[in-house]
């Protein structure tokens, strides 16, 4: 049994490519080539839709009848296997289950169905899951290293008490690159290449080269946690001490530059980001309070959340769950 589980950070599937071809066709079924791409995933997920006219809606009845998946669920094709140099998968539609005639005229799309990545600890093992499915949760890795994240190319980004540092491989000992902090809470890579550091013990956020050699940008304040927006070359960051959350320029022309400061009574916030296209839109993790906190900047509302449903249909008070001390959003 695992105990005190904490989650660190989480990432939402990306960098996974695909080719997807008809293979053989037969009165009853049609076989389906997939080849698999990517770094920075084990497996990934797909949903197989179709229609007969183009002014129909998506069909999500698809009667897949195999596959070199791990799971089959309907018309979703969960766990298949990626790897850098492609991995090849097979799938059966049998499309006479579906009502359809042999040379009838039918439209195919394939859609990835996001997994999302959980980097956490239990006491001081670091553990990666991935969710996917409707409940389903699979453990990718046990380690001694506390894994953060990973960067753009699949590599770990790793933190100890006195360093953030990257691995090739979580059960690796010598770090491909490494740099000196004091009780680093987060890190990850952006666009360019370089590192955002919440140096949380020396009170400030730092950004690294992509070696880990030389620091380019610094913020003085007690933060554990930093989002980035790449559009807008800005940093929005969970000030601990002040109770406060603040946007500021983090851009090689400018950076530093206060932009932005919320005007509402958290108690230690621990994390806050920005909505996935949407910069206005921010969430923000207030466990003191034991609340998560929506904030419409353009509005300049905030909304409390304190409770999350099971389901979406339920409304009773005993059907709805409260949040304790939430640590981190996304």
């Amino acid at each position: 049994m695992t105990t005190e589980w904490t989650t660190i950070s989480t990432a939402i599937q990306g960098g996974v490519s695909y080719d997807f071809r008809k293979s053989v066709v037969t009165s009853t079924y049609i076989d389906f080539d997939l080849i698999v791409f990517g770094e920075a995933w084990y497996r990934f997920d797909i949903v197989f839709e179709y229609r007969t006219d183009s002014r129909n809606v998506w069909k999500t009845d698809a009667s897949i009848i195999s596959s070199t998946s791990e799971y089959v669920r309907g018309n979703r094709i969960l766990g298949l296997t990626v790897s850098q140099d492609g991995t090849s998968h097979s799938i059966r539609w049998k499309y006479s289950n579906n009502n359809i005639g042999y040379g009838s005229d039918v439209s195919i799309r394939v859609r990835v169905l996001p997994r999302t990545q959980i980097y956490g600890k239990a006491r001081d093992i670091g553990n990666i899951v991935s969710n996917y499915g409707d409940s389903l949760v699979e453990l990718n890795d046990i380690a001694g290293n506390i894994c953060v994240g990973r960067n753009n190319t699949g590599q770990y980004i790793c933190i100890s008490d006195i360093s953030v540092y990257i691995l090739d491989s979580l059960s690796d000992t010598v770090p491909v690159y490494s740099y000196a902090v004091s009780d680093p809470r987060h890190a990850f890579q952006i666009n360019s290449g370089r590192y955002i550091v919440a140096d949380y013990g020396n009170a400030r956020v730092i950004e690294l080269d992509s070696t880990m050699t030389t620091i380019s940008k610094t913020y003085v304040g007690t933060c554990t946690y930093a989002d980035y927006s790449e559009e807008n070359e800005t940093l929005l960051v969970a000030e601990v001490l002040t109770d406060d959350i603040v946007e500021i320029t983090w851009s090689d022309i400018d950076d530093g530059t206060v932009l932005w400061t919320s005007n509402y009574a958290f108690s230690n916030p621990v994390c806050a980001t920005y909505r996935q296209g949407n910069v206005d839109n921010i969430i923000v993790a207030d466990p003191e309070n034991s609340r998560v906190v929506k904030c419409d900047r353009l509005n300049g509302t905030y909304t409390d959340i304190g409770n999350y449903k099971i389901n979406k249909e339920d409304v009773g008070p005993f059907e709805i769950s409260a949040l304790k001390e939430p640590f981190r959003v996304f």
